[in-house]
Parts: C-alpha cells; structure tokens; sequence
C-alpha cells in the first residue's frame, strides 16, 4: 500500500473528499460507484465493477461467439476489457470514444477500441447496461465486435446485443 501523505476529515454527514489528483490517477469520475470493505480498523475504497462478479460468464460467451461466428468479440466494463480469447487484449484499456459511448449508454460503431495510434478499432460496440437494453440504468460495459475487414450485417449486430441483454441482466442483482 502507497501513502500519499494527504490527510481528510469526515464530515458531519460522514463525507470524505477523495483529492483531484488521486481521482485523476485512479481515474474516478463523479458518480462512479464505489465499493466498501473493512479489514480490522481499515476501510478500503475500490472502485466497483457490477461486470466483475461475471468474467467467468463473460469468457464463455466470447468463446462460444468465436467458434460460430469466426469472429473476435471482447466484453469490458467500464475501464478495461474483462472478457477475451485473445491474451493481448486481456485487462486492455478502453479508447477514450469508448469509455464515452459507455458512459452515454449509445452504441457505437467504426470507434478506436483502445488508446493509442496504432490501435484495433471497435466495428460495432453495444453497450451493457445494468438491467437490460430497454432500461434506462447505468452503461456498465459493451460487446465489442472488432473489425477484420468484412461487414456487418444486422444478424450479427442482434447477436451482440442479445449478449448485452444478457449480461445486463446478469449484473442487475438478482437479474431475472
């Protein structure tokens, strides 16, 4: 554990600022969840990933994609990819147009999928939100289809949104 030297105070409604610099460096934004642990006397802040608890399903689903459909797909949260079967992609970071796409809960094509100049480009992403694609609940993540060069009909584009559907309800606690 890093100490940073910064000392705060809560206050009367059991508030602590987390400072400028720590949210740029862990890159928080104004209203992302955040998770509570103790562990004797400390209290632990971690950003919270409703995707987390489902990597194991997440994976199955890309796995299963790639064998049918021959293509690659990637499901991420909201910071990075969590689901791969591609080793170099896995815990990558998401372009900036992505994160943006998540955070408006707009599904996106022809967008970087990573930072960087020499990145793969998301052909199709659609996002997961928490609770299912009718919903109006947070952008929590997205099914990235990434392009290879041939072209996406609407067959494809529903598959990934049925993954989406899925997933969403997965994370929205209790689900069904």
């Amino acid at each position: 554990m890093q100490t940073t030297g910064i000392v705060r105070r809560i206050d009367d409604l059991g508030r602590v600022v987390v400072p400028k610099e720590i949210r740029r460096r862990l890159n928080l934004r104004e209203g992302d969840p955040m998770e509570l642990f103790t562990d004797g006397n400390r209290l632990i802040l971690e950003k919270y990933f409703p995707m987390g608890q489902y990597v194991g399903q997440a994976i199955e689903y890309v796995r299963a994609f790639q064998s049918v459909a021959q293509r690659y797909i990637f499901v991420t949260d909201t910071d990075k990819v969590i689901a791969s079967v591609l080793r170099d992609f896995s815990d990558a970071p998401l372009s900036a147009e992505l994160a943006d796409a998540i955070r408006r809960k707009t599904d996106a094509e022809n967008i970087p999928f990573q930072p960087g100049e020499d990145c793969a480009e998301a052909e199709y992403a659609a996002i997961i939100r928490d609770g299912n694609r009718d919903s109006i609940g947070e952008g929590i993540g997205a099914v990235v289809l990434v392009s290879n060069g041939s072209p996406t009909d609407d067959a494809l584009k529903t598959q990934i949104k049925i993954a989406t559907d899925f997933l969403g309800r997965l994370a929205n606690k209790g689900g069904w």
